[in-house]
């Protein structure tokens, strides 16, 4: 495992399949831009704001990040700032954000205002404010059909959006508030972190297991949907690892200060780490993980 080292507190991040790159917004105003092959950094990109979350269209052409009044919009080919779009209320804690399969909508999560706004790509025009109770992580189904929500409190459970009609079809009561989420490749199942631990849902039947109670932040899968992995950063700098195949923790891997955000690679042969204190990125190897 290897650490590359920032100078400013470091948030969410993204990685674009099409190009093997990373964007990582970090809070001097910036989002580092590091080729995944090498993990060396190959641009920064000034865009004006603290950035915080960073989602990456499955062409790869566009990178979205949310900041303190909205939304921005990335070239992935120049790395240049090439829009922004202003949300109503304003500052509202954007923790969430995620583009459809198909690229033609945004989903962001308003925290403050419990609300998700959705955004048309093509317009960059705001169709919808979808109210979801204190709404923090979010992740979409394969399909392009769903949206899922998790909630920073208690009674908020995960929300289900219909990419549809833009309103809740469903809410999935859990144990505890959660924060960032993930969905299996053939959206069967969706992995929430939280408070209370990681919980894996079955999204036919809505049933909730609860696979440890280690109290967990950043959450990502594999590629091919075999591994699990989150951060765990209010008792142990770590990374726990989870069997999908059993929904069982296999393994813990030691990393930086106050890990929070965690994403893989496309290929699933690397994962990065984002240590809040420690002001670094970890890089774990996934080829000696059983």
């Amino acid at each position: 495992m290897k650490k590359l080292l920032f100078i400013a507190i470091l948030i969410v991040m993204s990685i674009d399949a099409k190009s093997q790159t990373a964007y990582i917004p970090v809070y001097d105003h910036s989002i580092y831009v590091i080729d995944v092959s090498n993990d060396i950094v190959t641009d920064t990109i000034n865009v004006g704001w603290a950035p915080n979350p960073v989602t990456v269209s499955l062409d790869g052409n566009r990178a979205y990040f949310a900041y303190h009044w909205g939304v921005g919009i990335i070239s992935t080919a120049t790395n240049t700032l090439l829009d922004t779009i202003q949300l109503a209320g304003a500052s509202t804690a954007h923790y969430g954000i995620v583009v459809t399969p198909d690229g033609s909508k945004i989903y962001v999560t308003n925290n403050w205002a419990s609300t998700v706004s959705a955004i048309f790509t093509s317009s960059n025009v705001v169709f919808a404010t979808i109210p979801v109770l204190s709404p923090w992580g979010i992740t979409v189904s394969p399909d392009g059909s769903k949206v899922y929500v998790s909630s920073y409190s208690i009674s908020g459970g995960i929300s289900v959006i219909s990419t549809t009609t833009n309103m809740v079809i469903d809410t999935i009561s859990l144990p505890s508030s959660t924060y960032f989420l993930c969905v299996n490749p053939d959206g069967s199942k969706v992995y929430a972190a939280g408070d209370g631990g990681v919980f894996v849902i079955n999204t036919l039947t809505d049933s909730v297991h609860i696979i440890t109670s280690m109290s967990a932040y950043g959450i990502c899968i594999s590629p091919d949907g075999n591994k699990v992995y989150f951060t765990r950063c209010a008792i142990s700098n770590t990374v726990g690892i989870i069997n999908t195949q059993t929904d069982s923790l296999i393994s813990t891997i030691a990393v930086g200060d106050q890990p929070g955000p965690i994403s893989i690679s496309p290929d699933g042969s690397k994962v990065y780490v984002v240590n809040q204190d420690s002001y670094s990125v970890s890089v774990i190897s996934t080829e000696q993980i059983l």
